[in-house]
């Protein structure tokens, strides 16, 4: 009868890690997803919001550049602050970077990218946050892969990630 009762105890605390493993791994998903979607949705609207009218109207396209990074550091502001406001899951980010990049498209037409980087915290169960992250992305000034490091406190309750985003503006 003991030795059922040890098996016992061995599973259930087995099955604890593996849904407190469980648990870290979606709530790190959803954090990452969450501000990819806002990243993505503050690009497009910076980026159209930043489009020069007139000159649209001659079939041309030109970018108030400081205006798209100003309008995209805005509504990420608002959304981001909102979103730690409402659902407690990131508890703090910081813009590591946006930049804008104008190139020739396959049919010659002119495109702007904004690519940003954000770092953020999420909370999450002190023994299993990681120390270290790191994602890889193409940087579209140098052209090559480049990786990002994020270096967190382990076991502090709170876990570091970086999302990367890169929006596109095109004329057809």
């Amino acid at each position: 009868m003991g030795n059922r009762t040890i098996w016992t105890v061995i599973l259930a605390f087995i099955a604890m890690i593996l849904i407190n493993f469980y648990s870290s791994t979606m709530r790190e998903t959803m954090a990452v997803n969450e501000i990819q979607g806002i990243m993505d949705q503050a690009g497009v609207i910076a980026l159209r919001e930043a489009v020069d009218d007139t000159d649209l109207r001659d079939e041309e396209l030109s970018l108030n550049e400081s205006l798209a990074v100003t309008r995209f550091t805005e509504i990420m502001n608002e959304k981001l602050n909102l979103k730690m406001a409402n659902n407690g899951l990131i508890t703090s980010w910081e813009l590591e970077n946006v930049k804008i990049y104008t190139r020739r498209g396959q049919s010659n037409n002119l495109e702007y990218y904004l690519d940003s980087t954000i770092s953020a915290n999420f909370s999450n169960m002190p023994n299993m946050d990681r120390n270290h992250r790191s994602i890889q992305y193409t940087d579209l000034e140098l052209g090559r892969q480049v990786t990002k490091d994020v270096n967190d406190t382990e076991n502090d309750g709170e876990s570091g990630i970086l999302v990367h985003s890169v929006s596109r503006l095109t004329l057809r």
